[in-house]
């Protein structure tokens, strides 16, 4: 490997490797490179939004406002080896906006870390809609990497828009406020966020608040991807799990309203409701 970077200097800048980044090694099967390339790196993706789910910091308080948000970010070049680990001459894979950092990544309980990693990954296996679920986390953990905290904010609320409120910010609110136990504050910060996001998208605006932002947003797609995914859910969709979440919206008069009203429906068809 390192004999193919020193072949790429001259062309690409210096490309030795970086000691404070941990070597990964990732086996797929494939006929085409760029196919290879693409399930490698799609499958360390998945690994690293697991990473920043269980690893990156909540929120900043004080700090470098530059610095991406995820703990566990990739290296500046991908090689591709074959199956006796000899690297091919080309291609290989550059990072665009590679930028180095020194964010110590360690787990304070290396045993739960690992715990929860292999849970995550079971869930995922057992999830019926586990292919569109990859695709969010992919596009979360890269929303992360970005230095500039108003990108991330507006990949974040693209992903969440599609995911939850399915291309309706108004659902969107709605559906992330009710798992919440303050459900006015959180509807509140919600549509802070998409009046700052409409305001930079129509008009450009951005600051350095964003980074304040974009640690919601991401917190809130940590609780929502358990909610989607955790077996015990049991839902055989996204649009079925979006449902559950228009109901718990309504709240328990709501919902203690709706089930007499269709207590009274199955009386008017001749039927009783059991318990």
């Amino acid at each position: 490997r390192q004999e193919v970077l020193d072949s790429l200097e001259s062309e690409h800048g210096e490309c030795t490797e970086l000691n404070h980044y941990t070597r990964v090694e990732i086996q797929v099967k494939s006929r085409h490179i760029k196919e290879a390339f693409n399930r490698a790196i799609q499958a360390l993706n998945i690994f690293r939004a697991f990473c920043a789910i269980e690893l990156n910091s909540t929120g900043l308080i004080a700090g470098d406002y530059t610095k991406p948000i995820n703990k566990v970010c990739l290296g500046k070049v991908h090689t591709l080896h074959d199956v006796s680990g000899k690297a091919f001459n080309f291609p290989a894979f550059y990072e665009p906006d590679f930028r180095e950092v020194r964010i110590v990544a360690k787990p304070s309980t290396p045993e739960i870390f690992q715990k929860n990693i292999i849970t995550y990954l079971n869930w995922l296996a057992e999830c019926p809609f586990s292919r569109k679920m990859e695709n969010f986390l992919e596009r979360f953990v890269l929303a992360l990497d970005q230095p500039d905290k108003n990108t991330s904010v507006l990949k974040l609320w693209a992903l969440l828009e599609q995911l939850i409120g399915e291309g309706n910010c108004d659902l969107l609110a709605k559906r992330i406020a009710a798992i919440h136990k303050d459900k006015e504050v959180t509807h509140h910060i919600i549509m802070h966020i998409r009046e700052y996001r409409n305001e930079h998208v129509h008009q450009g605006l951005g600051d350095d608040e964003s980074i304040h932002r974009a640690y919601y947003l991401q917190n809130m797609f940590r609780n929502m991807f358990d909610f989607y995914i955790r077996p015990a859910n049991n839902f055989a969709s996204i649009t079925e799990a979006n449902m559950m979440l228009d109901k718990m919206a309504l709240g328990t008069d709501g919902i203690k309203k709706q089930i007499g009203s269709l207590k009274q429906s199955l009386k008017f068809l001749g039927e009783e409701l059991t318990e």
